[in-house]
């Protein structure tokens, strides 16, 4: 992360003017758009996808029938459309999450303005978009991962538990990939067939740890080899984050058919307002975004590009 220049303010004019200098309000805006790209796991997952910033409701579909193929047409007669030969239209609200911070006078007075609260204001935003992706918000019809994926792969014993190098980590993944590769749409088939480690792991750090930190007096052991051969065999790229529960995770295809995030309004601070009451500047981080899974088949809220890992 590259380095932010603290500013240098004079607290005597913040005390006449009751206003955030540019150059703090820049600062701090920064830092904080900054951490939240860096630790946003679930948005290197999606393919973004703008619109207008007052939209609230955002509109597509279900392919419940097969991808139609070319057709031969006589002399004179017109093609038929390309696409699904069966569409339903589907819509989602936009949701805004957010939360509010505070600077206080003690701690704008010595130029302080990414403090305790900002950075708790900034995990907390952070940790509820990715949640939103992983898990969903069922208070909210927001649907994540968990809510749509197409099968669970039970792993057969605990991944602490492993001796064998052929059993999992290794063969639960490889059985996650396998089942993306057997779903019935076409899209999906090209994408696996030709190059498994097109999907993607996501698991929590302790899974990860279990996985590729076997035998830790034993670096190289085959069992390790195994565990770290994985990911060139059966996934592309691991993603670690916290919001994924323990004995829990993901296998997946990432890109612009298989999984999005809509943004209305990307995450952004509200310039800070002095609050004379408290003698604080305050504010709120706050984005308005949703994610967004295409399904296919007759299985109403199911994507067939991601497949849970259980029971770790």
């Amino acid at each position: 992360m590259a380095e932010l220049n603290k500013p240098n303010t004079n607290p005597r004019q913040i005390e006449a003017e009751k206003r955030i200098p540019e150059e703090a309000y820049t600062y701090l805006e920064d830092r904080v758009i900054e951490q939240l790209k860096r630790d946003f796991i679930g948005r290197q997952l999606l393919y973004d996808v703008p619109v207008d910033d007052g939209a609230e409701v955002y509109k597509y579909y279900r392919q419940t029938g097969g991808m139609i193929n070319g057709q031969i047409v006589n002399k004179g007669a017109d093609f038929p459309q390309e696409g699904s030969k069966k569409k339903e239209d589907l819509t989602i609200n936009i949701r805004k999450v957010g939360l509010q911070f505070k600077i206080p006078r003690e701690d704008w007075l010595k130029d302080n303005w990414y403090n305790e609260s900002v950075q708790d204001a900034t995990y907390g935003v952070r940790k509820k978009l990715d949640s939103m992706i992983f898990y969903g918000d069922s208070d909210y019809g927001v649907l994540g991962i968990d809510d749509i994926v197409c099968d669970t792969v039970n792993a057969t014993e605990e991944w602490e538990d492993v001796a064998s190098a052929s059993g999992t980590p290794w063969s639960d993944v490889k059985e996650a990939v396998e089942t993306i590769q057997t779903q019935s749409n076409a899209q999906l088939e090209r994408v696996l067939a030709a190059d498994p480690s097109e999907a993607v792991l996501v698991i929590n750090p302790i899974q990860y740890n279990e996985a590729f930190n076997w035998h830790e007096d034993e670096p190289f052991s085959e069992t390790a080899r195994h565990s770290r051969q994985m990911i060139a065999d059966y996934v592309g790229n691991i993603f670690v984050t916290e919001q994924v529960e323990e004995g829990e995770g993901f296998v997946g295809v990432t890109g612009e058919r298989f999984g999005k995030l809509v943004i209305s309004e990307d995450a952004q601070v509200e310039e800070p307002e002095y609050n004379i009451r408290n003698q604080s500047f305050l504010s709120n981080i706050f984005a308005r975004v949703v994610p967004v899974f295409p399904q296919w088949g007759d299985t109403t809220n199911e994507t067939l590009a991601w497949v849970k890992l259980a029971d770790l």
